[in-house]
């Protein structure tokens, strides 16, 4: 039954005068209820259907298949909720990637809550108890990467996303190490914008240890040239104290080799031209250093101890023509206070890279027999072409080519820099002694010496004997 519209008479008529078009009472009710109907009754109707369709079961897989279409993931859900206009709050995520070596899925993802404010293919992501997993940090970055060429191609896929996650937890299967790493991040806030030709995801993170707090920044770029794509990825620290060392676990066994207490702190950076070896630049300080996990035995009998700390002004990793990758250059200094160091590692180091040592040294002992110093500083740069150049580092109340001092109340120079530059043969000579009958023998030949021989850049020089530090210095 049509609603009585009698009421809009006294209104009509004169607009209708006015425009010199009468209009009949019937054609006034249809318009007046066509007004009604566009008005009140379509939106009602609009926002039934709407709240059926989101609470209908087959809603929730709805949402699966467009997130996974614009993220290039395997997405699943638990529930799917609208609290605010234009808000969507996803429970219970979990996201997978297909394996590259078939139709293998393998959970990358998942998160407690997500909070997605779409808008114009924006969107803001929030989150709580965020965990990513990677089987290694070459399958992790791996992984990345082809996230990042899907977005940069793909016309569905979220051209800029920025994001705020509470806490972080990261875990890696396999570390440097071969052992599972674990790490937490806090504050975690950044974006992901997608172009044609490169994706770049920024993010700022907090690392807590104790009352220890660090903040972070990375930067990760994947950029398509040609038929090729680069990516590059850069870490660095930038408020707060040194972070710990297991921080870098997952690509290089710092406890291992530096010692559970070492702290490191500088700018790491990665990069990659696709299907070649990466590369990798390091340049900052590492602290707490246990020399012992260095070289104890790591190097015949050779001991030191001590805890030092390393200023490395550049370390660059890469492809180097005929050897593969390793290092390419190393230059810092370590310096270290009071230690001790074994007969033979002194005697080694005088013999084959002729650092020049002090007279009682060359006193015949047991190679086990330690040396007590009282300061160790020890400048170094290792080129490519395998040649390095030492220097001291003890302080400006001694020569520049002074490397250890004794323990006496008034200390003296005890071993000095060489005065010209050695090379690697004659590094690995000392860390892997040989016999006298073996004295010409260029590189010692065990599974220890090939196993570092394959990261060091390899020269075509040879070394000549130990000199015994000059009076000047004694």
């Amino acid at each position: 039954m049509w609603p009585d519209l009698r009421f809009l008479d006294s209104f009509y008529p004169r607009i209708g005068c006015q425009i010199m078009i009468s209009i009949s009472r019937p054609h006034r009710q249809m318009a007046a209820t066509a007004m009604v109907v566009v008005a009140m009754i379509l939106p009602t109707f609009s926002t039934l259907w709407w709240a059926f369709t989101v609470n209908r079961p087959g809603h929730v897989r709805d949402v699966e298949v467009r997130l996974s279409r614009a993220l290039g993931l395997q997405v699943g859900l638990e529930a799917v909720d609208y609290p605010r206009p234009g808000e969507i709050v996803l429970t219970g995520a979990i996201f997978r990637q297909e394996e590259p070596r078939g139709r293998v899925f393998r959970e990358v993802a998942r998160a407690r809550q997500l909070t997605l404010k779409p808008k114009e293919n924006v969107y803001l992501l929030e989150g709580s108890d965020v965990e990513l997993f990677g089987d290694s940090s070459d399958t992790a970055l791996a992984q990345i990467g082809l996230i990042l060429q899907k977005a940069s191609i793909d016309p569905e896929s979220i051209r800029r996303m920025t994001f705020a996650i509470d806490r972080c937890r990261m875990q890696v299967e396999h570390g440097a190490g071969g052992l599972p790493v674990k790490m937490e991040w806090r504050s975690v806030a950044g974006s992901v914008e997608s172009r044609h030709d490169q994706a770049i995801v920024q993010a700022s993170a907090w690392h807590h240890e104790a009352d220890r707090r660090t903040r972070c920044e990375l930067k990760l770029t994947r950029k398509r040239q040609g038929q090729d794509a680069s990516t590059h990825l850069s870490l660095a620290t930038m408020e707060g104290p040194p972070l710990p060392c297991n921080t870098l676990e997952p690509i290089i066994d710092m406890p291992g080799w530096l010692g559970e207490k070492a702290r490191l702190q500088g700018q790491l950076t990665l990069s990659q031209v696709e299907n070649q070896p990466w590369e990798a630049q390091f340049s900052g300080s590492l602290e707490e250093v246990d020399l012992s996990r260095m070289i104890n035995g790591r190097f015949g009998s050779h001991r030191l101890t001590g805890v030092g700390q390393v200023q490395v002004k550049q370390a660059i990793w890469g492809d180097r023509p005929g050897q593969g990758s390793g290092w390419r250059e190393i230059q810092g200094d370590l310096t270290s206070g009071p230690g001790k160091a074994s007969q033979g590692l002194l005697l080694a180091m005088g013999q084959q890279m002729r650092f020049r040592l002090a007279p009682n040294l060359h006193t015949p002992k047991k190679p086990s027999d330690e040396v007590d110093f009282g300061s160790f500083g020890l400048q170094f740069h290792l080129t490519e072409d395998g040649q390095i150049q030492f220097g001291g580092a003890c302080g400006p109340d001694f020569g520049p080519d002074v490397v250890a001092i004794s323990t006496q109340a008034k200390p003296t120079p005890i071993m000095a820099a060489p005065k010209t530059m050695v090379n690697v043969r004659g590094l690995l000579k000392t860390l892997f002694p040989v016999n006298i009958a073996q004295a010409e023998l260029l590189v010692p030949t065990t599974r220890e010496s090939q196993s570092l021989q394959r990261y060091l850049p390899m020269p075509s020089s040879r070394l000549n004997g130990a000199q015994v530090l000059p009076a000047s210095h004694q």
